[in-house]
């Protein structure tokens, strides 16, 4: 569980900020996406993970992202 409020939880919808071109895989930007696992942080200790959550995506894949790279969509926006 994360020391600091992200903002994000499991579950939520989520779009991509950015595209994603990684090796054999690209997600693109405006991509859906819900939050399946948040990863562990502790200040000032190593942790072993580098990315701060892990995606669902839309087209059936799954990512590794940095809070910065996403944006959680609410209610509010779809209306």
């Amino acid at each position: 569980m994360s020391l600091y409020s992200t903002g994000f939880a499991v579950g939520d919808l989520v779009t991509l900020v950015q595209s994603i071109d990684w090796v054999d895989f690209s997600a693109f930007s405006g991509e859906l996406a819900i939050v399946v696992e948040i990863y562990p942080t502790t200040p000032n200790s190593s942790n072993g993970y580098i990315y701060d959550c892990r995606l669902k995506l839309s087209t059936d894949g799954e990512i590794d992202v940095w809070f910065g790279e996403i944006k959680k969509i609410t209610f509010e926006e779809c209306e």
